[in-house]
């Protein structure tokens, strides 16, 4: 297979993993709730309490798509907004019990799918797997996106 063939099969199977997995994981998660809820749930059980900036810029998105994000979790009970102690003009994010609860459950839901997934590769196929995402996620850090190509001038009619 030449290189150009196969960099296109990859990504193809990648996008086609990547929207599998999206869709699992949007069916395991409470009624009602999104990924980008997930993935703010998780980031406020790692880093502990955060403001609508600090928010935005670690999902990276802009603050109306973080509140946006932030407020039905809120609603839900899985956060709460709170004053900071030392300067109560600053307002932070602050994970619940009851968001941690919902966590726990999405997180044991998703190690039951990749658990199951992975059953079906041999510990030599996981272990090259490992192996080539973490070369994968090294190689797209320091990675730049590229400048978008000018869209070819209309003629004139």
């Amino acid at each position: 297979m030449e290189r150009g063939t196969a960099h296109g099969d990859v990504d193809r199977l990648f996008l086609q993993v990547q929207r599998r997995l999206a869709q699992i994981v949007r069916q395991s998660l409470p009624e009602g709730a999104s990924p980008s809820q997930y993935w703010l749930l998780k980031l406020l059980a790692e880093e502990g309490p955060l403001t609508m900036t600090d928010i935005a810029r670690r999902l990276r998105v802009g603050l109306s798509a973080a509140t946006s994000i932030v407020d039905p979790v809120i609603e839900n009970g899985w956060a709460e907004r709170r004053r900071r102690d030392e300067d109560r003009r600053v307002v932070q994010v602050h994970l619940t019990a009851s968001g941690r609860a919902v966590l726990q459950q999405f997180d044991e839901a998703r190690q039951r799918i990749l658990q199951d997934t992975f059953l079906r590769l041999s510990a030599e196929e996981l272990e090259q797997l490992r192996a080539i995402l973490a070369k994968l996620a090294a190689a797209l850090e320091t990675a730049r996106p590229l400048p978008l190509q000018e869209p070819p001038e209309r003629p004139d009619p």
